[in-house]
């Protein structure tokens, strides 16, 4: 008796742990057209020019399910000028858009040294998109200074396979 009532004193934890609440994924034509409407290939904050680049894959390696696993995204928001990003900017969130569906994620924790001219971000636990289709990428940027957001997109990404 202890343990059933052990148990179901643990489950709602274990089932509120069980999916991000940050990520979604569906089929909202409005919310892909007011992202690509209010994006753009460059953002300017302060007078610096800002494009994102990314890379996006799912890993088939033998130790993957046969499917493959769940896509993986790294963005980079990139100073085209090369000198230093302000550590007023801040990537928030991120857009993956192909054809009707669109994921959105925030931005994991996860941290890597990076050159001092961008911000690199990573999003995990995606889709099972593709391999070797083109995608849509546009990430959430905060101009923390003034709280300010803007939208800068990345097209035709291909989703990679490794293997």
């Amino acid at each position: 008796m202890i343990k059933i009532l052990i148990l179901l004193m643990t489950l709602p934890f274990l089932i509120s742990c069980s999916q991000d609440d940050s990520d979604s994924l569906g089929g909202n034509q409005n919310k892909i057209d007011e992202l690509l409407i209010k994006s753009s290939n460059q953002i300017n904050i302060d007078g610096h020019i800002l494009e994102l680049h990314a890379a996006i894959w799912r890993d088939f390696m033998p130790v993957s399910p046969p499917d493959g696993k769940n896509l993986i995204s790294v963005n980079w928001l990139v100073n085209t000028d090369s000198t230093s990003m302000s550590s007023d900017i801040a990537l928030v969130k991120q857009f993956v858009i192909h054809e009707d569906d669109i994921w959105i994620a925030d931005y994991s924790g996860e941290s890597r040294e990076t050159a001092d001219y961008l911000v690199e971000r990573i999003s995990r636990n995606g889709p099972k998109w593709g391999p070797d289709v083109a995608v849509t990428v546009i990430a959430e940027v905060k101009c923390l200074k003034d709280d300010t957001f803007y939208y800068v997109r990345l097209d035709n990404q291909n989703i990679e396979r490794t293997d």
